[in-house]
């Protein structure tokens, strides 16, 4: 219709039509290409609000995970360090003296875990304070952002610049862990950690005890207590960042 009366006009040298014409279908162009940038926007920001969701719903979790397991290990430090203090006191460290000395740290701060000790086998009174170590969490959501292209999605550059400082000093912290691990391995696999492989002989409290008051046990016990304090450290330093990151997903939700 728009193309009929443009030909018309122009055939009449109607150059007031011809202009009128222009003017609605520039116009209408214009209006086709702002309603489409509309429904963009509208479809990117629906998906941008579906992404912080997930973020926060992802870094809740990690955060309340990487609190219990910080604590966990403060704990298992604090029993080390007692532990390294009766093995470098006069008085000989048995298993006996080893078994008290764990019993009541994990009494006074995790109850139930010192009933199950009580009742276990030996060599968990040895491994008990030892603990296990776990990588710092990766995001997930972070990863499949990165992987689709969709973290420009999120407008917001603080968030993005927490979320990739927080990866990079994940992976930082996971290299310096294995590390550390694979240290303490080496320098203690006769002296100290072996010694926990031991306790499923015929007689483990013997074993064990024999074990702790070998003259390279207590260096050794020193040597893997100092790599776990690196290693917490190293946690620690994600478990801040994912705070921070945490901190903005819970204000990009009332903003």
């Amino acid at each position: 219709m728009i193309l009929q009366n443009l030909a018309r006009a122009i055939r009449e040298q109607n150059y007031y039509a011809v202009f009128l014409e222009f003017v609605i279908v520039i116009a209408g162009v214009v209006i086709g290409f702002q309603v489409t940038a509309w429904n963009e926007d509208r479809v990117d920001r629906a998906e941008e609000r579906e992404i912080i969701a997930r973020l926060r719903v992802e870094f809740r979790e990690i955060v309340a995970t990487g609190e219990d397991y910080i604590a966990q290990k403060a704990h298992h430090q604090q029993v080390l360090e007692q532990w390294i203090i009766a093995a470098e006191d006069p008085e000989p460290l048995d298993y006996d003296r080893l078994r008290t000395l764990v019993l009541a740290a994990f009494e006074r701060d995790y109850p139930e875990r010192a009933l199950e000790l009580s009742e276990d086998r030996p060599g968990q009174i040895f491994t008990a304070p030892l603990g296990g170590n776990r990588m710092p969490e990766p995001s997930i959501v972070f990863q499949q952002l990165v992987a689709s292209g969709e973290l420009s999605l999120i407008r917001s550059n603080r968030l993005r610049d927490a979320l990739s400082r927080r990866d990079v000093q994940r992976t930082q912290s996971v290299s310096q862990i294995e590390r550390n691990l694979a240290a303490a391995h080496f320098s203690m696999g006769q002296s100290f950690l072996q010694a926990a492989f031991q306790s499923g002989t015929d007689n483990p409290k013997q074993t064990l005890t024999e074990a702790m008051t070998a003259p390279d046990f207590s260096p050794g016990l020193r040597t893997y207590a100092g790599l776990q304090s690196f290693n917490n450290m190293w946690y620690a330093n994600v478990h801040e960042e994912t705070m921070e990151v945490l901190e903005i997903l819970e204000r990009e939700g009332t903003e």
